[in-house]
């Protein structure tokens, strides 16, 4: 075999080298890992408070880290537009919704919200409540005040 066909033996190699890692190291969409699936497929992961509409779904898969990356954890947060005065009413329900389904939920932190943790399938997560009354700290399509649930593996 000549230099030249050497040269393109070895190029289309490293192409088909390169491929496979891709392929490996990145999650294909619409494929959640079982991280970020036991994250929505957990009851708070479904909550809808009363009143409220989902104006948002922020949902990012774990990354296990490389050579240029981190890890992260699997991340699952929603946002609701709730209605005016159902403010308060709403971080107890989605408080209690918790607890009802296996959350350990910790002492409320003040006006802001609850956290808690809990043992799914797939190791430890945590969660957070908070409601946000400041309309500067929400999008401009959504009205204060909104509530925020953000769960996370750990």
């Amino acid at each position: 075999m000549g230099a030249g066909r050497r040269r393109w033996a070895a190029a289309g190699a490293a192409v088909l080298a390169a491929g496979v890692l891709l392929a490996v190291a990145v999650p294909r969409d619409g494929d959640p890992g079982p991280q970020l699936r036991s994250l929505r497929e957990d009851p708070l992961g479904r909550y809808v408070p009363p009143g409220g509409r989902l104006v948002r779904t922020d949902a990012n898969d774990k990354e296990s880290g490389g050579m240029f990356t981190k890890p992260s954890p699997a991340t699952f947060r929603r946002l609701f537009a709730i209605p005016p005065d159902a403010g308060p009413a709403a971080m107890q329900d989605a408080v209690d919704a918790a607890r009802a389904s296996g959350w350990t939920v910790g002492a409320p932190l003040g006006d802001l919200g609850s956290t808690g943790r809990k043992r799914l399938s797939t190791g430890e997560a945590t969660m957070a409540v908070a409601l946000i009354t400041d309309a500067r700290a929400l999008p401009d399509d959504v009205p204060a005040p909104a509530l925020t649930i953000g769960l996370e593996h750990n």
